[in-house]
């Protein structure tokens, strides 16, 4: 049976079938939890929990705010929402008309910053002394009157590191943005008590707009958090947004607050205490199910609250680096690979050089071309095993190697401690061969590679192993008179997985299907 992740690491596209069936199982409800720039807005939460996702869900239903000369699919690419943070709220899906957007997110039933500190300043000016806040459970219905000064602070925390995400990520491929609307509305609590940002679209973008614009909209973002911390302090321990107030980025506020937070033993964030394992989510998107090797990605050594990830979370990884809310580990190594496009014999050193980084611990080398006993003939030139061998293991800093060889006569390479996934077109004594649309074998990679398995013998799961792939090769063979083959040494569980699966439209159909039968239509 094929697995179906509700969430594929960014925003499903709904149709308006779907979208209507999804909206026949909510309600309106008071807009605690709503945020929108231009106030024309409606909120609706499910009923109860949503199949496939297997959590209440709320649509945020806004006019379009996008204007000016961008085109559908940069307005497409917006509405995917591939920023993902732990202190973000996650968008799951949304539907576009000509009209309005409607976001899908998972509901956070303790609502909204302001309503807690509006039922606190209530209290104040009745004269009544604030009672300690209370425990948190999983069963509870009401929500919570009232925050202590510890569990302030580190909501402020949160909410300053998903800021400071937008504004200036981590080495990856995507650009700082400005969020535009920071306020305390735009502040949701989960059951924990910890903080996540409303965040819809960007107010800019770096590039989008001149430098001093784009500067001028972040300085609006710190001032509007400023403003925020000064309302959450200002009936008590008003010298932390003092200090919040002398700091000029979001990075001087986070370096502030993370100083206090270490100066009081609060811890960051608080993990769920929810025994049931089938209820437990990923911290990010709140609606898959954690693969249990997040455990063994690398963290901080201090880090005791490792961050619990999905498949669909870290498949985007080189787009959106994943940061854990524990140790604030700015690109946790997943499995997921970096790639080169040099393929020429005269660029090879130099390929070779520019990947010995810090930054690259994984190689992918794809050969497709003639060998024989004499080692792989490059165009002209030829290079030995040996001699490649001897490439391979210079890289100081490269610790897995995947090595794709659609050749004649493969040999296993002997690249030491490192832990590699070789694999073969043929057998180590067989001849490959080349049609007319080039390597089948390469072709086959690519399609197992990017797209869902429909052959109906190999199932679709989120993640490909090495032996998934194998199979699938060994499965679907081109020739009879030759055999996919692999030479494969690992040190461990995660060493084993190759990629995750590419995002298809399976989850649209298995939801439409789910809520065709809901008990709560």
């Amino acid at each position: 049976m094929d697995v179906r992740l509700a969430f594929n690491g960014k925003a499903g596209k709904l149709n308006e079938r779907v979208f209507k069936k999804l909206k026949a199982i909510c309600q309106p409800v008071i807009a605690g939890q709503d945020n929108t720039r231009k106030g024309n807005a409606r909120t609706l939460v499910s009923q109860g929990d949503v199949p496939l996702y297997d959590t209440r869900l709320v649509i945020r239903t806004v006019e379009k705010p996008w204007a000016g000369d961008l085109s559908d699919e940069e307005i497409e690419n917006d509405l995917e929402q591939r920023i993902l943070h732990y202190a973000i709220v996650p968008q799951v899906a949304y539907y576009r008309n000509e009209q309005t957007v409607s976001f899908v997110s998972p509901y956070f039933r303790w609502g909204s910053l302001e309503e807690v500190i509006q039922k606190e300043a209530a209290k104040t000016s009745e004269n009544t002394t604030e009672k300690p806040a209370v425990e948190i459970t999983e069963n509870a219905t009401q929500k919570p009157q009232n925050l202590g000064w510890k569990e302030k602070l580190r909501v402020l925390y949160q909410i300053c590191c998903a800021i400071a995400y937008l504004h200036e990520p981590p080495n990856c491929d995507r650009k700082p943005v400005s969020h535009g609307n920071i306020s305390m509305k735009s502040i949701l609590l989960d059951e924990r008590k910890n903080a996540r940002l409303l965040y819809f679209a960007p107010t800019s973008d770096k590039g989008g707009v001149g430098e001093e614009q784009f500067q001028e909209d972040k300085n609006k973002d710190v001032q509007a958090f400023k403003d925020i911390a000064y309302e959450v302090f200002k009936h008590g321990r008003k010298k932390i947004a003092s200090d919040i107030q002398k700091s000029v980025t979001m990075e001087e506020i986070k370096t502030t607050l993370m100083s206090l937070l270490r100066q009081s033993d609060i811890k960051w964030w608080t993990a769920s205490s929810n025994m049931n394992t089938t209820k437990i989510k990923c911290d990010i998107c709140c609606v898959n199910k954690p693969e249990m090797f997040y455990k063994k990605l690398q963290h901080d050594q201090s880090c005791v609250t490792k961050i619990q990830m999905c498949v669909g979370c870290l498949w985007n990884w080189r787009y959106n680096p994943v940061k854990c809310h524990s140790c604030d580990q700015g690109k946790i190594q997943s499995p997921v690979v970096k790639t080169s496009t040099t393929t020429h014999s005269e660029q090879l050193e130099k390929a070779f050089s520019n990947i010995d980084t810090p930054e690259i611990n994984t190689l992918v080398l794809v050969y497709s071309g003639h060998h024989g006993e004499e080692g792989f003939r490059i165009d002209s030139d030829l290079l030995t095993d040996d001699a490649l061998e001897n490439k391979i293991n210079g890289l100081k800093h490269v610790k897995k190697v995947i090595l794709f060889l659609d050749c004649c006569f493969p040999k296993k390479l002997n690249l030491g401690d490192k832990t590699v996934l070789q694999f073969n077109a043929v057998k180590r004594e067989q001849k490959a061969s080349s049609g007319r649309t080039g390597s089948q074998f390469i072709n086959e990679i690519v399609d197992a590679l990017t797209k869902s398995w429909k052959c109906g013998c190999c199932q679709n799961s989120p993640i490909i192993r090495h032996f998934d792939l194998q199979e699938y090769l060994s499965r679907h063979a081109n020739s009879d008179s030759t055999e996919p083959s692999h030479q494969t040494y690992t040190a461990g569980e995660i060493d084993v997985i190759l990629t995750f699966r590419a995002v298809d439209s399976g989850w649209l159909t298995a939801l439409e299907k789910s809520l065709e039968s809901d008990p709560i239509q």
